[in-house]
């Protein structure tokens, strides 16, 4: 009986070193740094970025709408969403919403939005993509 309490003992003690020190590498996924500053130049991020985004589609057949960036604490840890909506003839198509996650300046994530990202309850501006792609200064 001895042997166990040594052996459970140092299991104990092994498992709080390592807890210690796995603190260290674990990545900080909320804090105010987390996510980098507020992006500058998100326009210039997506327009480039646009085909990922929305897919193979040529821009200047829909007419694209964008949102200020707002922080969010996601799955994937704290990013900036910026919403991408497509306009689109009400009687033929609904508005598509996608969301847009970056961090420092790099698009993480893009997805179709999800109720949770709320794109649809987002204010939005009209963009000129050409314009953003070749220009990284925020307008």
């Amino acid at each position: 009986m001895p042997e166990l309490r040594v052996h459970a003992r140092a299991l104990w003690i092994a498992l709080m070193l390592s807890g210690c020190s796995a603190s260290e590498v674990i990545t900080d996924w909320v804090s105010d740094d987390a996510a980098g500053p507020e992006p500058v130049n998100y326009r210039f991020v997506i327009a480039n970025d646009l085909d990922k985004v929305i897919g193979k589609k040529n821009p200047n057949e829909r007419l694209l709408d964008i949102s200020s960036p707002r922080r969010v604490d996601a799955v994937f840890g704290a990013a900036w969403i910026i919403c991408v909506r497509t306009l689109s003839d009400p009687s033929r198509l609904p508005n598509v919403h996608y969301s847009v996650f970056i961090r420092r300046e790099r698009i993480i994530e893009s997805k179709l939005s999800a109720v949770i990202d709320q794109c649809e309850r987002q204010s939005y501006a009209p963009n000129e993509w050409s314009l953003d792609k070749d220009n990284p200064v925020a307008r």
